[in-house]
C-alpha cells in the first residue's frame, strides 16, 4: 500500500456522502438559504422529503422540493418525524440540483421555536445555539447483548480507498460500457431496488450498521440497508455450480482461526460498486468470483474486511482491497428496519 493510499484510506467518509442514493447532483459550492412554509413532509427512506412554499420578490409563490437524510439515521441523531409540521414556517440552507429546478439538498433547518436541525449530518449549525444532529448518535447501550465474538452488531470505523479505483484495471468492452455509466439515471438503488454483491456489503456501517447472527450452522449477516439478509453457507455439501444465481450469489463460508473467508459466486447484480468510494457503475459478469475475509481484532472489537475479486470479462487481473472496510462494535446500536419506498 502506497503513501496515497494510505492517506486516503484515513479519511473516513462523511455521512452526508454515504448511502446509495446519489447526492451527485447538488452543487456543494452554492449554498442558498430562505424561508417558507412547509407544505408536505414525506417521512420515510431513501430520503426525507420536504415541500418548502417560498414567495418571490414580486409576491408570486415557488414551490421547492427538498432532500435530507435517510429516517434511520436522523433518527439515531434524534431528529424525529414529529419535529417538522405542514403549516410551519422554516428557514433552510443547502445544496441546489444541477439538473432540477427548485431541489435542494438540505443541511439546516430552523424550526418555528429556534430549534437548529442538522439533517445532513456532521454539519454545523448555521443560526442556532440550540440544535440537534451533530452527528453523534444517540445509543442506550443497556440494549446491548452480550458479544461472542463476530456475532454482533458493527459499525463503520474507517475504509480505504483502493489503489485501483483511480485507473481500473477493465476489458476494454468494461471500460466502454464504464464510460457510459449515469449514477443519476443507471443505479437501480434510486428505485428501492436492494443492491447486490458487493455494493451491498460496502454500503454497510457508516450509516447503516450490520448484524452477523448464528442460524443453525450456517451464518445470516443482516445488514440493515434496504433490509438485506446474507446467508453463508458453511457446512453444506450443496454444490454452488448447481445454485441459482441472484443479487447477492451464493456464499460459502470457513473459519481460519479469528478469520472468516466467504467465496461467493452465482451473481447476477449488473455492477461492481464500492459505494460509497467512488467507483460505481462498473459492468459485472456472471462469472463474477468474490472472496472476503472478516478478521476479528485480538480484543474482539473490531472486524477488517479485505475483498479480492475476479471477473475475466471485467478486469484484467483481480482486484485485491486489503482492510478495505474495518468495522467496530458500538455497543447499543442495532440494525433497524429500512423499508424504502420510491415517491
Amino acid at each position: 500500500m502506497n503513501r496515497a493510499e494510505i492517506l486516503l484510506g484515513l479519511l473516513l467518509l462523511p455521512f452526508a456522502a454515504i448511502g446509495h442514493h446519489s447526492t451527485a447532483e447538488y452543487d456543494r459550492s452554492v449554498v442558498m438559504d430562505f424561508e417558507g412554509e412547509v407544505v408536505r413532509v414525506l417521512w420515510r427512506n431513501p430520503h426525507v422529503r420536504l415541500t418548502i412554499k417560498t414567495q418571490r420578490d414580486d409576491g408570486s409563490e415557488e414551490i421547492w422540493d427538498l432532500e435530507s437524510g435517510d429516517v434511520n439515521s436522523l433518527d439515531r441523531r434524534g431528529i424525529r418525524r414529529d419535529l417538522v409540521h405542514v403549516g410551519d414556517t422554516v428557514r433552510v440552507a443547502g445544496n441546489p440540483s444541477t439538473r432540477r429546478e427548485l431541489n435542494l439538498s438540505v443541511t439546516n433547518l430552523l424550526l418555528p421555536n429556534g430549534t437548529e436541525l442538522l439533517v445532513r449530518g456532521n454539519r454545523q449549525p448555521r443560526w442556532s445555539t440550540d440544535y440537534i444532529g451533530d452527528g453523534d448518535w444517540i445509543i442506550d447501550e443497556s440494549k446491548s447483548a452480550e458479544p461472542e465474538g463476530i456475532f454482533r452488531v458493527w459499525t463503520a470505523k474507517g475504509r480505504i480507498i483502493p489503489e485501483f479505483v483511480s485507473n481500473p484495471p477493465l476489458t476494454e468492452s468494461a471500460r466502454a460500457a464504464y464510460a457510459t455509466y449515469d449514477r443519476m439515471v443507471d443505479d437501480p438503488a434510486l428505485e428501492c431496488i436492494p443492491t447486490g454483491m458487493p455494493r451491498a456489503m460496502t454500503s454497510s456501517g457508516n450509516v447503516h450498521p450490520l448484524e452477523f447472527v448464528r442460524a443453525d450452522e450456517d451464518i445470516h449477516i443482516h445488514l440493515e440497508i434496504f433490509d438485506i439478509v446474507r446467508v453463508i453457507h458453511m457446512a453444506s455439501d450443496a454444490d454452488p455450480e448447481q445454485q441459482p444465481y441472484s443479487s447477492l450469489g451464493y456464499s460459502v463460508g470457513h473459519w481460519e482461526e479469528r478469520t472468516l473467508v466467504v467465496t461467493t459466486t452465482r451473481i447476477n447484480w449488473p455492477y461492481f460498486d464500492l459505494n460509497p468510494i467512488p467507483l460505481q457503475g462498473v459492468p459485472q459478469s456472471e462469472a463474477v468470483e468474490m472472496v472476503e475475509r472478516f478478521t476479528l481484532s485480538e480484543d474482539g472489537n473490531e472486524l477488517v474486511y479485505d475483498l479480492t475479486v475476479s471477473d475475466p470479462a471485467t478486469f484484467t487481473e483481480p482486484v485485491v482491497a486489503i482492510s478495505l472496510i474495518t468495522w467496530r462494535w458500538q455497543p447499543g446500536v442495532e440494525v433497524e428496519p429500512y423499508e424504502c419506498v420510491v415517491g
